[in-house]
């Protein structure tokens, strides 16, 4: 496997259980500026551009495991960064990615 060129953002990824999902999402209100909260139900299915999810209708969904995935778009510490939450059986799977526009990424 080649390693990503140096102006690609390393992806990260991880499990969360009940426990850890609550954790995160109280980080995410707590330490973050959510900048945009993306829903999706199913491959086929956009969320209408106009709908704007706050937070606690995220961690809504995320435990009824009513959507497929939440994008949560936030700042911290200087940089943007795009956490995609996937529900799986009994879990979730987060993949990160920081984009720190100042180095094109």
């Amino acid at each position: 496997m080649t390693p990503p060129a140096a102006d690609t953002p390393a992806l990260h990824q991880g499990q969360l259980d009940r426990a850890s999902l609550e954790q995160y999402l109280a980080d995410l209100a707590a330490c973050a500026d959510l900048l945009e909260i993306l829903p999706k139900f199913n491959a086929q299915t956009r969320v209408d551009a106009g709908v704007h999810w706050c937070l606690d209708d995220a961690g809504v969904a995320l435990r009824n495991q009513s959507v497929r995935a939440i994008q949560f778009r936030y700042r911290f510490q200087g940089s943007d960064w795009w956490d995609t939450v996937q529900v799986r059986d009994s879990s979730w799977t987060v993949v990160r990615i920081e984009h720190r526009w100042d180095r094109g990424g």
